[in-house]
């Protein structure tokens, strides 16, 4: 290689490091931070420290007002004793003791007793009605009447026939005591006023079934002839019936039996008489019990003054079995235990006192209970927060049996 040739290589590798150098050197200068930057970020060092300084400081304020809080309410507890201190709160009811009695429901029908289809029992045409449907008529009023002409003429022919009779009868034994007649002949005359009187006997109770008469007090249904009418025997008149006193027949189980006797009260109420009540009393026990259901037949007796009842209607009955005396409890304040009854009695020192009781008849959210004494306030509430001999805060409560 020339001399002239190298010296051109050399002048363009240093042209090339001094170039590169020099690019080097540009760099580092824009990356250097100039001293207004540095300033600020050593301000915001700064400030930032600070925050966290003051940060630390309520923090540890925050702290203090805790403990201080703790503190307070520490010592308010101590100068002051707490719910649980005094025992829960519960509400006591004190028990009542009130007229109970075993009581029965069932149904049956009103029915009366004396309640007849009146008949014809002569033939003949109905000459008169003197009656009006659906009154009330008293024994013995005349209802109606059938033509009675011909009997009274059977009836009239027979009195005279008698009569005849008493006469040879009288003459007959007179003769017969002065000895002109035989004792026979007195006898046959005596068996023909016997058939004479029996004959005017006939007329007249053939005459007398002309008249159909009210047979008991009663009501009258619906007639079932009219004036003019030929009625034979058995011909339907008119119905009546004796709607006062009525009567019900229902059934009771037969484990009441015992309690059940004649005059026993009960009380009736009707669907179509809703809200009221109608009193009765057992009139007549069933000598024999029902074998399909083991059940005792009662009938008892309703008395209807203002004829409201009538025959028919469909009645449930309330049987007041037995009364008694009982004390009773609400059923709030049975706490049933390992197949025991319990409750809890409030003491005077109101603390409370753990009792077993046996529980009777439930009325109306109510229970009847033996071991307690009329008076006594039991829980009602809080039974779950309690134990025997604990101390509780109590509040009377007034709870009304129904």
């Amino acid at each position: 290689m020339k001399k002239k040739h190298i010296i051109w290589l050399l002048l363009i590798v240093g042209i090339g490091i001094a170039a590169f150098y020099g690019y080097r050197v540009q760099q580092e200068a824009a990356q250097a931070p100039s001293p207004a930057h540095q300033q600020a970020t050593v301000t915001d060092e700064t400030e930032a420290a600070d925050t966290s300084a003051d940060d630390e400081a309520a923090g540890v304020d925050a702290v203090s007002e805790d403990i201080a809080a703790e503190e307070a309410a520490a010592k308010k507890t101590e100068s002051s004793p707490t719910d649980e201190a005094v025992g829960p709160r519960v509400d006591v009811v004190p028990a009542q003791a009130q007229e109970l009695g075993v009581e029965v429901q069932a149904v049956g029908s009103l029915w009366a007793r004396d309640a007849v289809m009146l008949r014809a029992e002569i033939t003949g045409k109905v000459a008169e009605i003197d009656f009006k449907e659906g009154s009330a008529v008293e024994q013995g009023q005349l209802l109606l009447k059938i033509d009675d002409s011909l009997l009274r003429a059977e009836h009239d022919q027979a009195q005279a026939n008698l009569q005849l009779k008493q006469s040879q009868y009288a003459r007959a034994r007179q003769l017969s005591q002065e000895g002109f007649i035989s004792a026979q002949a007195r006898d046959e005359v005596a068996s023909e006023l016997a058939v004479s009187q029996a004959q005017a006997n006939l007329a007249q109770a053939q005459l007398e079934k002309t008249t159909i008469r009210a047979p008991f007090d009663g009501v009258l249904g619906f007639r079932l002839v009219s004036v003019g009418d030929y009625v034979a025997p058995g011909t339907d008149l008119v119905r009546i019936e004796a709607i006062d006193p009525l009567f019900v027949e229902f059934q009771i189980p037969e484990h009441y039996l015992p309690m059940v006797r004649e005059g026993t009260p009960v009380t009736l109420r009707f669907d179509a008489l809703s809200g009221e009540f109608f009193p009765g009393q057992i009139d007549v026990i069933a000598p024999a019990l029902d074998t399909q259901g083991r059940a005792v037949q009662l009938r008892a007796r309703i008395p209807n003054p203002d004829a409201r009842l009538r025959p028919g209607m469909f009645a449930r009955v309330q049987v007041h079995l037995e009364q008694h005396e009982a004390i009773m409890i609400p059923e709030s304040a049975i706490a049933p235990s390992a197949g025991e009854q319990y409750i809890f009695v409030l003491q005077p020192d109101q603390t409370v006192r753990r009792r077993s009781v046996k529980i009777g008849i439930r009325r109306g959210g109510w229970v009847e209970v033996s071991g307690i004494e009329p008076g006594q306030e039991v829980l009602i509430t809080g039974l779950q927060k309690v134990r025997d001999g604990v101390k509780v805060q109590a509040e009377s409560r007034t709870v009304a049996f129904e």
